[in-house]
């Protein structure tokens, strides 16, 4: 059970640079790749994600997201997702960078579902039930927009993230291999897992 004096609210885009330290977190190098190509001269990767963070629209924004923060203010932990389209259209994925085809055709076997994009937790914070606390604001957000399913993506290396998806009643769908042209690390495969609602 999570420490009663935390707080669950929604992010703002105050929350932006935060929102950044956990997908980059939880990405796998991913982000990095991208947002690198997306840099404006001069711009970090922070300055990149900070931007795209908030944005009010995109899957990487903080309209998206839940914070969890600690009394002093700081932030404990994060989720960022959003509900999948029920028909998505049809995706070329050859017109995509290399390294997230992958990621793009896992996705698409899970149409309809509440997708949990990123839960991150600060290491001082790990291993005190905040996990499977936002799992369960996850699967709250699901019920509030009529999905049956939670939908998530993991590397294959992850194994402590691993096990609290399997506890909490995610199965695997599907896995793919990661883009040997892209960042490669941990794992070779990503993990696509579904949880029925």
């Amino acid at each position: 059970m999570p420490d009663p004096n935390l707080t669950f609210r929604p992010a703002t885009p105050d929350d932006a640079a935060v929102l950044v330290d956990f997908i980059l977190m939880a990405g796998d190098g991913v982000p990095q790749y991208l947002w690198a190509r997306m840099a404006a001269p001069g711009e970090d990767l922070h300055g990149v994600g900070r931007r795209r963070a908030q944005r009010d629209e995109g899957g990487f924004s903080w309209r998206n997201a839940l914070v969890v923060e600690a009394p002093d203010a700081t932030v404990a932990a994060g989720l960022i997702g959003y509900p999948l389209e029920d028909a998505p259209d049809p995706v070329d994925l050859e017109s995509l960078p290399a390294p997230v085809q992958p990621l793009v055709a896992l996705e698409a076997r899970v149409p309809g579902s509440w997708y949990v994009n990123v839960i991150a937790t600060r290491p001082d914070w790990r291993r005190k039930g905040l996990g499977r606390a936002l799992i369960g604001a996850a699967q709250d957000r699901a019920h509030a927009t009529k999905r049956g399913a939670l939908s998530l993506i993991v590397s294959s290396a992850r194994r402590a993230a691993r096990a609290l998806y399997e506890a909490q009643g995610f199965e695997v769908v599907d896995t793919a291999p990661k883009h040997p042209d892209g960042p490669i690390e941990g794992g070779a495969d990503w993990v696509l897992y579904r949880k029925p609602l």
